[in-house]
């Protein structure tokens, strides 16, 4: 995953959330889409196969009522007003062959209904012929035909519409079951979808921790080595993220910071010849650093001109101490009391010598230094 390490902080993160978004999106599409499908087949199943069925019960009642009307009109005697209602019987039948004959799906429900309207086509060919004896008054002939061949026909007919319903009920059945295999499919579907997209989010989220975890434990530790004073240690990563050009600001601060304590040894042991520039307006180590160079340079200065002078004799010259600030003023003031603490008893040998050089034998000296 190093091409991870690449990555700016801001992009590397966006990426993790949009792609687990995207897998978000499309488990929920999945699922829409499926349930679009389930809603789709519901409606088929309620509107090709369900409606149907009444459909089906209609053309029951009808045909059975046309036989019952033809029985009517031979009965009565009234044959045109009861071939009036035949007609209008057989038209609200036709109706309903018609939504029904919309209605199939497959080669078997149509070969059915092909089977339905020859056997209806034979009994209403009978029917005809009833009516026509009816009407002829021949009403024995036309009894004996509705009983008989018209009977035989209708009964046909009543057969191959059982046919009908069935292969409609078996259709909604097979439906049925295809919907609910096809629901449950879906289910593990999403399920799979909804396991690898979390999968996928726990890897992706522990990898980039790891890509951020790992080097900030490794900055900790080094933070913790400076601060005891053990500047040795370095990161040294290879990575073009925050994370990489933190860790390469260190090692430079590391380095930066190694180097001044190198000039405080040099300092330590009197060597003062390096000297310290400032990186910037805000930079206060190589200030400081310069401070107390220019501190100790003065000093040596002071002790130069001082051991110079008592060479040359000049016993009352004595160093600046206003030049200096806090304990490097009492060290020069010191030095001064020091040759004032010396250079007084010398003095006042040194006259008593020139007064016996000229014969003026002094006093005994009694003063204490």
């Amino acid at each position: 995953m190093n091409f991870l390490d690449n990555i700016k902080m801001g992009p590397k993160l966006l990426a993790s959330f949009i792609i687990t978004a995207l897998i978000a999106v499309a488990i929920g599409t999945f699922g829409a889409i499926k349930i679009r499908t389930g809603d789709e087949m519901d409606t088929r199943l309620y509107e090709k196969m369900t409606v149907p069925l009444k459909d089906v019960a209609d053309m029951m009642q009808y045909n059975q009522r046309l036989r019952v009307n033809l029985r009517d009109a031979i009965i009565s005697g009234d044959n045109e007003r009861f071939y009036t209602r035949y007609k209008e019987i057989l038209a609200k039948c036709e109706q309903s062959e018609k939504t029904y004959q919309d209605s199939l799906l497959t080669d078997a429900g149509k070969a059915i209904f092909a089977r339905y309207k020859e056997a209806q086509k034979r009994t209403l060919a009978a029917y005809e012929t009833v009516f026509s004896l009816a009407k002829a008054g021949k009403k024995d002939k036309a009894t004996d035909l509705l009983y008989g061949d018209a009977y035989k026909a209708s009964q046909e007919l009543n057969l191959v519409l059982d046919e009908v319903e069935k292969s409609k009920l078996d259709l909604a059945k097979v439906t049925s079951e295809e919907n609910t295999a096809r629901a449950n499919s879906a289910i593990l579907a999403m399920e799979i979808l909804m396991a690898i997209g979390a999968i996928f989010a726990v890897v992706m989220g522990w990898v980039i921790s790891r890509s951020i975890t790992r080097p900030l434990a490794k900055g900790v530790d080094m933070m913790n080595e400076m601060s005891k004073g053990h500047l040795g240690t370095r990161l040294k990563m290879d990575r073009e993220d925050e994370i990489g050009e933190l860790a390469k600001a260190m090692d430079a601060f590391a380095n930066d910071l190694k180097g001044m304590v190198d000039g405080l040894h040099q300092i330590a042991k009197g060597d003062l010849t390096r000297e310290w520039q400032a990186s910037d307006a805000q930079d206060e180590i190589a200030p400081a650093l310069k401070t107390v160079r220019a501190n100790l340079l003065a000093l040596v200065d002071d002790a130069a001109m001082l051991n110079k002078a008592a060479v040359d004799g000049k016993l009352a010259t004595r160093a600046d101490a206003s030049r200096h600030q806090g304990d490097y003023r009492k060290i020069v003031q010191g030095v001064n009391e020091c040759l004032d603490a010396v250079i007084g008893p010398l003095n006042v040998a040194a006259g008593y010598v020139d007064r016996i050089s000229k014969g003026d034998i002094p006093p005994k000296i009694t003063d204490k230094y």
